[in-house]
């Protein structure tokens, strides 16, 4: 993903900024994402990841706030899925393995 790809309706420089993620892995969605963001020169701006796979980063992001770190593994449920399975589970799971 670029920032080519990201789109913000508007970004008020006077504006607090939250970005919440679900899982930060390598890093190049929630840059670009930043980048974006950045443009529009907020006042202040924080990053907040579910799960953070810090084993995994390419590309260094300031996360500010991180639910759970997380080495190996694959997370699932609630939405997230692997290979279109196990995204309706109603929690969190992490496949060690995927196959």
């Amino acid at each position: 993903m670029s920032p080519n790809d990201v789109t913000l309706r508007e970004i008020h420089s006077a504006r607090e900024i939250l970005v919440v993620d679900d899982i930060a892995d390598e890093g190049r969605t929630l840059e670009a994402v930043l980048q974006v963001v950045r443009s529009g020169e907020p006042h202040n701006l924080r990053v907040a990841v579910l799960v953070s796979k810090h084993g995994q980063r390419k590309i260094n992001v300031p996360i500010d706030y991180v639910g759970f770190e997380l080495k190996d593994g694959w997370v699932v449920g609630v939405g997230m899925d692997l290979d279109d399975r196990f995204r309706n589970l109603d929690y969190l799971a992490i496949v060690e393995s995927p196959q």
